[in-house]
């Protein structure tokens, strides 16, 4: 019974508001994360901030999977937990942890070139997109070329990861393949 109440509470598509929030949050927590030396952020920080989300990926796979008849039959045969894991439950949870991550680096590329921007993120003179953006403001009516290529490789860069993601979804998801 426990089982299905878990199985009936992971719906596809029911946390598209609250994971705008959850977002949203994540930007402010990174933005609220000061290092002492400075506002910069390390990568360190941001892998703190982004590894609930991603467990919550693994999580809700996990429980979609888990109450299914060829689990519960493994179970019944006497498989092992470690059996569980690498044969049944992690092919079927590692393929929306892909998709995921690949989105994930996209919208991080996007958000780490936007704090770089604003000076909260990397500082001058380490090399990032989103320094060179805000340091070719300041001749852009000059050399426009020192603030728009940087941003074009920022959204290429981005919509590169994102089709990769759109493309491993669509490669490992089964009920895609109709």
């Amino acid at each position: 019974m426990q089982r299905e109440a878990m199985a009936s509470s992971v719906r596809p598509g029911s946390c598209d508001q609250a994971s705008v929030k959850r977002s949203s949050r994540e930007i402010r927590r990174q933005l609220s994360i000061s290092n002492p030396n400075g506002p910069a952020l390390s990568t360190g920080e941001t892998r703190i901030v982004l590894v609930p989300s991603g467990t919550r990926v693994v999580r809700i796979a996990t429980l979609s999977v888990k109450p299914l008849e060829y689990v519960e039959a493994a179970r019944a045969l006497g498989a092992t937990r470690g059996r569980l894991l690498g044969r049944h439950l992690l092919p079927n949870v590692l393929p929306p942890l892909l998709v995921y991550t690949s989105t994930l680096i996209g919208m991080m590329i996007v958000a780490s070139a936007g704090l770089s921007f604003l000076g909260l993120g990397v500082q001058p003179p380490t090399p990032d997109w989103g320094v060179m953006v805000g340091n070719g403001r300041l001749v852009l009516y000059r050399a426009a070329h020192v603030a728009t290529i940087p941003g074009i490789v920022i959204v290429i860069a981005a919509l590169a990861f994102n089709f990769v993601g759109d493309g491993l979804r669509e490669a490992l998801d089964p009920r895609a393949r109709r």
